[in-house]
């Protein structure tokens, strides 16, 4: 396991940054806010731009950037009611995506950016829609109350997380075409970021647990956890201080580090190497 000693923090600009997303070609995508509902921004070469202010409608969950880099979504609210904005990576071009849609969770990309799988509402509990990038209307996937989607590279199958009781969380899985997908037990909180990545080239899910959320146990101890999606086999990655909240995280494209945010005070974005 890594501990403490290797986790570093990231240069990000900004005195709050949180739900990173690693870009292509090394950029990252985070939430950060100036005063008020987060903005998304973006950093690249050591520059940080702002590309929506929260102003605008405050950003509630992590960028989702297509499979080329040339696009990003991300979930908004703005007047109670929840959407999602489509735009160029460099933050022109913005048009609504879904506005039919009252989104509840990120959002992820096929691999082929043809379509984005969105938790999102018609006038009940959260369902997995799939939504047409060009236009056209969304199509629902999941027909029970479903989260936090996340495309396998392949594009063979989605993960998805069904509500359990109080705010655990089962993982699934489920193809395009609407076939369930065998997967092992894993078990996540509830969180509007996407609590698991699938580790690049590898058919291994990593993901945020945190044990002394049981009953009695007065300290947050958050860490990674990596199951092989195969096997079933599951091993604990950190052994992080206790006292923070972690909510989202990404893997670096090689699969060799791990990007994440946690909260005290304020939130720190922070990289580590991932041990093989």
């Amino acid at each position: 396991m890594q501990p403490e000693s290797a986790a570093n923090r990231y240069p990000a600009p900004n005195a709050r940054a949180h739900a990173p997303r690693v870009g292509a070609g090394g950029g990252l995508f985070f939430l950060s806010s100036r005063g008020g509902a987060d903005g998304v921004w973006r950093v690249q070469n050591e520059v940080a731009t702002e590309l929506w202010k929260g102003k605008d409608g405050g950003a509630v969950a992590t960028p989702a950037i297509s499979p080329d880099g040339s696009q990003i979504c991300f979930p908004f609210r703005k007047s109670g009611r929840g959407g999602m904005y489509i735009m160029s990576s460099d933050g022109t071009n913005i048009r609504p995506l879904a506005p039919s849609l009252e989104v509840r969770s990120a959002a992820s990309w096929s691999p082929d950016g043809k379509w984005v799988a969105v938790a999102a509402s018609e006038n009940e509990r959260a369902r997995l829609f799939l939504v047409p990038v060009d236009g056209g209307a969304p199509v629902r996937l999941v027909d029970s109350p479903s989260y936090n989607p996340l495309w396998s590279p392949d594009g063979e199958y989605i993960l998805y997380s069904e509500p359990l009781g109080g705010s655990e969380m089962i993982v699934k899985a489920i193809t395009p075409h609407k076939a369930a997908v065998q997967l092992p037990r894993i078990y996540v909180p509830y969180t509007a970021a996407t609590p698991y990545r699938l580790v690049p080239g590898r058919k291994k899910l990593i993901f945020l647990r945190d044990p002394s959320s049981a009953p009695g146990v007065g300290y947050r101890s958050w860490n990674f956890y990596q199951t092989d999606l195969v096997t079933g086999r599951e091993r604990q990655l950190t052994d992080l201080k206790p006292g923070y909240l972690m909510q989202s995280f990404d893997i670096s494209e090689d699969g060799k580090q791990i990007i994440f945010d946690r909260f005290r005070d304020n939130s720190n974005i922070v990289l580590m190497d991932l041990a093989r």
